[in-house]
This record gives structure tokens, C-alpha cells and sequence, in this order.
């Protein structure tokens, strides 16, 4: 793959995967809209002073492909097949969670933490499904 093309991915994979952590709603009752776990588990990830984003592979399949601007399928896929090409790109999309969420005292605490050490935020990716053709 060329240089542009990855770089290309690398930029895609990225603005995919925030926008899939700031929408993803988990299941709720009939009527009702679920809360933002990813925008809620980042929460809880700053105040207990972690910087891991735990990710549920199974959750790109229940996104409602008409509620984002990509394919979940597509998205999925590249996590999968080409992790370690867009790791630090799927990386990157923890931090800017984090600056979007609207809340002062979560933002001081990323500020804090920030100026007392280096403070790198990842994704943590698990429940994988076997990939037909790959035999585990």
C-alpha cells in the first residue's frame, strides 16, 4: 500500500473511530435512548486514573449503519485485518473523546495529569469473533 493510501486509512480510521466512541448508545428500554457508554466509560476511565479505553468489538455490529458516516462493517474490518497499521491512529481517537466531553472537573483532571507526567490514552480492543478463513 503506498504511502498516501496509509496515511489516507490512518486519517480515516481515526475520524471513524471517534465518531463511532461519541455515538455508540447502549441498549435501552422500548422508547427509551441508552446512555453514551464510551462517552461514559472515559468518564469513569479519568476518575479512576487509567488511561485505558476498553472497546467491545461487538459493539461496531450493533451501530445503526444509517447513524454514522461509514460503514461499522468497514471500520470493523480495518481494526481487524490491519491493526497495527492504524493502532496509533485508533489511539489517537481516546484523547479527543476526552475533549469533547463537556465537563469541567474531567477536564481538570486531564489537564493534572498531563502536567505531573506523560500521560499516553489508548484503546484496548476485545471480544473478537473468529474470522471465517482463519483458522483459530
Amino acid at each position: 500500500m503506498d504511502s498516501a493510501l496509509k496515511m489516507q486509512l490512518r486519517t480515516n480510521v481515526q475520524r471513524y473511530f471517534l465518531e463511532f466512541l461519541q455515538g455508540f448508545r447502549t441498549p435501552a428500554g422500548e422508547g427509551e435512548e441508552g446512555d453514551f457508554y464510551y462517552i461514559e466509560q472515559a468518564k469513569t476511565m479519568i476518575e479512576s486514573g487509567n488511561h485505558t479505553l476498553c472497546v467491545k468489538m461487538s459493539h461496531l455490529e450493533q451501530i445503526d449503519p444509517a447513524s454514522v458516516s461509514y460503514e461499522p462493517a468497514d471500520l470493523r474490518n480495518v481494526i481487524e485485518t490491519r491493526y497495527l497499521m492504524v493502532r496509533e491512529s485508533l489511539n489517537a481517537a481516546v484523547p479527543q473523546l476526552l475533549e469533547k466531553i463537556d465537563d469541567a472537573d474531567l477536564q481538570e483532571k486531564v489537564k493534572k495529569a498531563r502536567e505531573t507526567r506523560e500521560l499516553k490514552f489508548v484503546a484496548a480492543f476485545f471480544d473478537f469473533q473468529p474470522i471465517p478463513g482463519f483458522g483459530i
